[in-house]
């Protein structure tokens, strides 16, 4: 009765047009012992409700043929009002019912006798039963009664904290990089924040982090950063190990490849998230590893796709074109222009016009030079005959092994990266190269049994694991020292904020960035967590934030001259790094500011949201990291899949739609289809390492909560008028002291439990159910205990997250 009567009646297009996410079987619902003169001894829940949002709509009640359907309307009418007497005077939003037999349907109001009483065998698609239906309990009558519902009880307002031109400009003002580091600023540009870096000698020789030498994340972070590779290995896939001196396993195949007799074209997967250094491990292999028994045999060539045309429009010849380059560059000692060498480039099809240059020349000997030479013009023009020409002569005439490697295709997104597979396998096949290809461990994950990746089941893949933050940092930190002992300035001078010109010496700055390093880095320090989950996996990323530490404007010259040349007040602190991540190059944090997001912030345009919306789906996510989701991999939920798992808190699913795709663009979850600003309707997301350690961390520190109060929109005047005296409060006087942020904090958790209260007067039954904002509420307690003692790294509970 259910499934052949019921279910389809609802949810099919030509009938009702109820949405599956809207449907929700008996499970969802509490039994309750309402109707006794029906004989029931044990609890009763209708078999279906129609919800939108936090509001039931309707009850659905379906009884087998022998029981009449009145029994069946009597019982929604009785739970109905059981629903209803859970929400406020005169809300009552379960407003319909229906109950059937399979014989007999009747619908009505909940506090009513049936106002439609039909045959089922007479509702059909174009049918008067029908279209009463629809008039009285469509899905078009029902999404209108849910926007009327959410009206009712809607807050008075949206007010913003920082109102008129002074406020956005003070909001908007920005800070210059501190004096202190301006003379070292060129060199660790070069070391932390160069986007050409797997190309520079000191980077890829002394600065790289070798497999023997990496360390444990975070306990807190492992979970979301150690890597999956062997989730999808395959008896031919191999881990990348290596030392200061070799690499296992890379250079085994390639050595097998260069000895082979018959080098049939082949293609090398290497893997691994973004960033994780697979370009700088296949330069380091290419400069230094390479063994010298097959160095002279191997002729490479690098196809950068940071530089490939949107979408790949026109590639053939682009990939072509650019391995000419490339190859050129790679094999200084080969002049490819040369004139000699271009005879052998092109023999065969100078051999193939042969018989037309002897002609030639037997009626003009000029006429077949310049013929010939405008056949080789118009070859060397030609990118892709000039690909194959290289690659036949060096492959065959030469017997050497020519390398072609598809370098940063992980960058790209995932249409694109599929496209430069197929791509990889064309060249491959048809300039017979051992052919490298950079690609993102998700992809090959989630399209390795799909086309073309299918392709690749018996094929040879490496996998990157990603050296941990630190050890990365402190490597480029050690030849960045060593760099300016040699070449900075033996001292420079600048003025301090009270006019003093002061003179600070090389050793005296250097020492300083030491100090920043271990402080940042050592052992119960919150920093190191923060900027580890802020990176991630992408090590690029997490050396430019590390950059943006050293050289921030939010680090007083005074304080660190005063380190630097002798005193004993060090200036840096969780919070001032804290504070330095929030707003970058800004006075003040927003979220256009720094490596943080605000995730209190909602839009006036996303229908239904409040500040907690974006927290409940971070909650939500982090909390499902371990369960497989919407698509079948674990953490992945389509926003569908959010929708229905937290409807019930009030959200209408056009506002958890807006807020993870705002989510999406400020990293905050990261998509299935490695999109980074679109999220499709097939899409699903996962909360990433930044968005975990928004949740986990930031939500409990003071520097964060109360940075966070001048942006964010609030549902009421008050609140809005307490943050925005906080902004202005902080004009003129350096920042505000840790007891008036401890202040401002503690009115957002008076506010944050307005918003409980009213939460809980709309959904009733979220009593007692787990959600964001209590655990948001516990974090903030942490944060306003950090005004009146020491910060401990950690809330002693047990966090819920952790477990």
């Amino acid at each position: 009765m259910e499934t052949r009567v019921v279910l389809p009646l609802l949810s099919r297009p030509e009938f009702l047009s109820i949405p599956h996410g809207s449907i929700r079987s008996k499970n969802y619902l509490t039994p309750q012992r309402i109707d006794k003169a029906a004989g029931r001894t044990t609890g009763y829940y209708p078999d279906y409700s129609i919800w939108d949002g936090s509001f039931p709509l309707l009850i659905v009640e379906a009884k087998a043929p022998a029981v009449e359907a009145d029994v069946g309307y009597r019982e929604a009418s009785q739970y109905a009002l059981h629903l209803n007497r859970q929400y406020r005077a005169g809300l009552n939003p379960c407003g319909y019912i229906l109950a059937t037999n399979g014989i007999r349907l009747l619908a009505g109001a909940w506090d009513s006798n049936p106002e439609i009483d039909v045959k089922v065998e007479d509702i059909t698609p174009g049918s008067e039963a029908l279209e009463r239906l629809r008039a009285r309990i469509g899905q078009e009558v029902l999404h209108q009664r849910g926007i009327e519902l959410r009206q009712l009880v809607s807050a008075e307002g949206i007010f913003s904290p920082a109102k008129g031109p002074l406020a956005t400009t003070l909001i908007n003002s920005k800070v210059p990089p501190n004096q202190f580091a301006s003379a070292l600023i060129p060199t660790l540009t070069r070391y932390f924040a160069s986007p050409t870096d797997d190309a520079d000698p000191a980077v890829y020789d002394t600065g790289y982090v070798p497999t023997d030498e990496q360390i444990s994340y975070d306990s807190i972070l492992e979970g979301l950063l150690r890597e999956k590779a062997h989730a999808y290995k395959n008896p031919l896939s191999r881990d990348v190990l290596t030392t200061k001196t070799s690499t296992k396993g890379f250079t085994e195949r390639i050595e097998e490849y260069s000895s082979s007799q018959v080098n049939t074209p082949q293609l090398l997967l290497v893997i691994g998230h973004v960033g994780a250094g697979k370009s700088l491990f296949i330069r380091r292999y290419r400069e230094i590893l390479v063994p010298e028994s097959i160095s002279e045999k191997l002729y490479w060539g690098f196809i950068d796709f940071n530089d490939a045309p949107k979408g790949l429009s026109g590639a053939t010849s682009w990939v072509a074109r650019q391995f000419v380059e490339s190859f050129s560059s790679e094999q200084p000692s080969i002049d490819l222009y040369d004139g000699d060498m271009l005879e052998h480039i092109f023999s065969v099809e100078l051999k193939k016009n042969k018989s037309i240059y002897d002609e030639l020349r037997k009626i003009d000997q000029l006429s077949a030079i310049k013929e010939r030479g405008s056949d080789l013009k118009a070859l060397m023009n030609d990118p892709e005959a000039f690909s194959r020409g290289i690659t036949r002569y060096f492959s065959g005439d030469r017997s050497g092994v020519c390398i072609a490697v598809f370098d940063n295709v992980d960058r790209l997104d995932k249409d694109d990266q599929l496209a430069a597979f197929q791509l990889a396998l064309s060249f491959m096949a048809e300039h017979r190269t051992l052919t490298i290809l950079q690609l993102r461990d998700e992809t090959f994950e989630r399209y390795k049994d799909s086309k073309p990746l299918d392709t690749f089941k018996t094929g040879i893949s490496f996998h990157i694991t990603p050296p941990r933050f630190a050890t990365v940092v402190r490597r480029r930190l050690e030849i960045a020292i060593t760099d300016l002992s040699a070449n900075a300035p033996k001292s420079w001078e600048y003025d301090l904020s009270n006019g003093v010109r002061v003179n600070i010496s090389r050793n005296q700055a250097l020492s300083f960035l030491h100090d920043v390093y271990e402080y940042v880095f050592g052992p119960d320090v919150n920093a190191s967590r923060v900027l580890q989950g802020l990176a991630g996996r992408n090590v690029r990323r997490a050396l430019d934030i590390f950059f943006r530490v050293m050289i921030s404007g939010h680090l007083a010259s005074d304080q660190i001259t005063s380190v630097a040349t002798g005193g004993t007040s060090f200036p840096i602190t969780d919070d001032l790094v804290l504070r330095t991540l929030m707003r970058g190059d800004y006075r003040f944090f927003h979220s256009g500011s720094g490596f943080v997001s605000n995730i209190y912030l909602f839009e006036k345009e996303w229908n239904g949201a409040d500040n907690i919306i974006v927290p409940e789906i971070l909650f939500f996510l982090a909390s499902k990291m371990k369960t497989r989701g919407t698509i079948g991999l674990e953490g992945f939920f389509t926003v569908d899949g959010i929708f229905e798992n937290l409807q019930i808190l009030g959200y209408p699913r056009e506002a958890v739609q807006c807020a993870t795709e705002w989510m999406l663009k400020r990293g905050l979850v990261e998509a299935d289809n490695m999109s980074t600003d679109d999220l499709t309707p097939n899409a699903a997301v996962r909360i990433s390492s930044s968005g975990f350690i928004h949740i986990r961390v930031l939500s409990a520190r003071l520097e964060y909560v109360a940075g966070c109060l001048y942006e964010i929109p609030y549902l009421t005047r008050e609140m809005a008028g307490l943050a925005g005296q906080m902004l202005k409060d902080s004009v003129g006087t350096g920042g505000l002291s840790r007891t008036r942020k401890a202040q401002g904090v503690q009115e957002f958790r008076k506010y944050l439990r307005q918003l409980k209260q009213r939460r809980e007067e709309i959904a009733p039954n979220l009593v007692g159910v787990p959600s964001a904002i209590d655990y948001i509420l516990r974090h903030v307690e942490v944060a306003i205990a950090e005004a009146i003692r020491p910060l401990k790294p950690l809330p002693t509970d047990p966090d819920p997250l952790d477990l």
